[in-house]
């Protein structure tokens, strides 16, 4: 038990200072960042940019 309040008090004094090193970019090991949330970044830019995917138009319907 006491291992994990200083598990727990570690994590809330170096998590602040680490994550303001992160850029937006950074996913992975994040709080509230999943690999989910990455892939969806990269079907946003990508559909921004006007990319396709075998010749069509990416749009949700192609990522559900």
């Amino acid at each position: 038990m006491a291992d994990r309040v200083v598990m727990t008090a570690a994590k809330l004094v170096l998590e602040p200072v680490f994550e303001a090193d992160f850029t937006e970019a950074s996913y992975g090991f994040r709080p509230k960042r999943s690999a989910i949330d990455a892939c969806e970044a990269v079907r946003v830019a990508a559909s921004a940019r006007g990319a396709t995917a075998t010749g069509r138009a990416l749009d949700q319907a192609e990522t559900a």
